[in-house]
C-alpha cells in the first residue's frame, strides 16, 4: 500500500504502478535465470526461465496489480544472493543482502516466512550446529530482524501479539478468523490441494515433462540422501525438495481454495524439475546420433515453447475473459469523482 501510495502521490497513479509489476515480473525471469545458473548451469537456467516467461500464472497475474508478484520478485532475489553469498562463498556482503531482501519479501507477503524452514535445513545440513557460531549469518538475521522490527511493534500495539495473531491467521491455531477457521478444519489430504493442482499449474503438456524429471530428480536424492552433510548437489536438491513441499503443504493447510498465485516462488523450480527430461534427451541426442550441439540445442527450446503453447494460450484467454472483472467498481468511482469534490 505504501509502495502504491508513492505513485500516486507524485501524480503517476495507477499506470505507474501496472508498469512496476511488468517490471517485477520481467525482473522475476530474469532472476530465475540468474539463480538457475549459479545453483547448475546457463543451460537448465534458460530452459527454467522460458518456462517462466510463457507461465500463464505470470502472464495473467502480470495484468492484476497484487503483491504476489512483487514478492515472488524478492524472495528469489534474497535466494540468489543466499547462494552467491553462503553457498559459493563469494562474499560476506551477498548473505547481508540475503537477509535484506528476504525482510522486504515478508514485508509484502507475511506468508514468506514459511521459506525460513528450507534455508534452515541446508544451513544445517552444510554446518550441523556449527552455523551457531557462524558471525555472518548472525549478522543477516540481525538485519532481517532489525527490518521487521517496526511491524512487529505496531501490529502488536494495535492488533495483539504478532506470532500469536500470525498462527492464528494462517494456520488457524487458537483462533476463529476465517482463514483460522478454513485451516482449522483441514483435513489430512486437504494438505496436498497444490499437489493435485500441478496439472492445472503447469499445464498437462509441462506436468508430463515434470513427472518424468521428478523421477529423475528423486531417484538421484533418495540414493544419495546419506550424503546429505557431505554432497553438495543432494543438499541442493534436498533444498529445493523442501522449498517446494514446505510451500504446497502450508499453503494447503491455510487456504480455503486452491490459489495458483501463492505458488510463484516455487513455479522456477518446478519448471527447473520439468526440463531434465529435455536436457537428458539432448545429451543422448548428442552422444548416439551425433548431431550438432548448437543445433540440438535449438530443436530443444523449439520443442519446449510448442509445449507452452497451451500455457500461454490459457493465460490469453484468462486474460480475456476477465479483463472487465472489475468494471462496474470503476464505473462506480470514476462516477463518484465527477458527482463529489474532495474532501468529500
Amino acid at each position: 500500500v505504501l509502495f502504491s501510495a508513492f505513485f500516486f502521490k507524485i501524480g503517476l497513479g495507477e499506470l505507474a504502478i501496472k508498469f512496476m509489476v511488468v517490471l517485477f515480473s520481467t525482473g522475476i525471469v530474469l532472476i530465475s535465470y540468474l539463480l538457475i545458473s549459479e545453483m547448475f548451469n546457463k543451460k537448465y537456467a534458460l530452459l527454467t526461465s522460458i518456462g517462466v516467461a510463457f507461465s500463464w500464472v505470470f502472464l495473467f497475474f502480470t495484468g492484476r496489480p497484487m503483491t504476489e508478484i512483487p514478492a515472488t520478485f524478492f524472495i528469489l532475489l534474497s535466494m540468489l544472493f543466499f547462494w552467491k553469498g553462503y553457498v559459493l562463498e563469494k562474499g560476506k556482503k551477498f548473505i547481508y543482502l540475503f537477509g535484506f531482501f528476504y525482510a522486504i519479501a515478508a514485508l509484502i507477503r507475511m506468508q514468506y516466512l514459511m521459506f525460513a524452514l528450507p534455508f534452515f535445513i541446508f544451513i544445517f545440513t552444510k554446518e550441523k550446529f556449527r552455523f551457531l557460531k557462524n558471525k555472518t549469518l548472525w549478522i543477516a538475521f540481525l538485519i532481517f530482524f532489525i527490518m521487521l522490527l517496526p511491524f512487529f511493534i505496531l501490529y502488536s500495539m494495535n492488533y495483539g501479539f504478532f506470532i500469536k495473531d500470525i498462527l492464528n491467521y494462517y494456520l488457524g491455531i487458537g483462533g476463529a478468523g476465517k482463514v483460522a477457521s478454513s485451516a482449522s478444519t483441514k483435513t489430512f489430504f486437504d494438505l496436498f490441494d497444490y499437489f493435485l493442482d500441478l496439472p492445472y499449474l503447469l499445464t498437462k503438456p509441462i506436468f508430463i515433462l515434470f513427472i518424468i524429471g521428478s523421477v529423475y530428480f528423486l531417484a538421484n536424492l533418495i540414493f544419495g540422501i546419506d550424503k546429505m552433510f557431505k554432497n553438495e548437489i543432494i543438499r541442493k536438491k534436498l533444498f529445493i525438495l523442501f522449498f517446494i513441499i514446505t510451500a504446497f503443504i502450508t499453503l494447503g493447510r491455510m487456504t480455503e481454495t486452491v490459489e495458483q498465485r501463492y505458488v510463484m516462488p516455487v513455479l522456477p523450480f518446478l519448471f527447473l524439475i520439468s526440463v531434465i527430461p529435455l536436457i537428458k534427451s539432448e545429451e543422448l541426442f548428442m552422444k548416439y546420433f551425433k548431431l550438432n550441439a548448437k543445433f540440438v540445442e535449438f530443436l530443444v527450446i523449439i520443442i519446449l515453447l510448442a509445449l507452452l503453447i497451451p500455457s500461454f494460450l490459457w493465460a490469453n484467454n484468462l486474460i480475456e475473459n476477465k479483463k472487465n472483472s472489475y468494471l462496474e467498481v470503476e464505473e462506480a468511482g470514476i462516477w463518484i469523482k465527477e458527482n463529489s469534490n474532495t474532501g468529500d
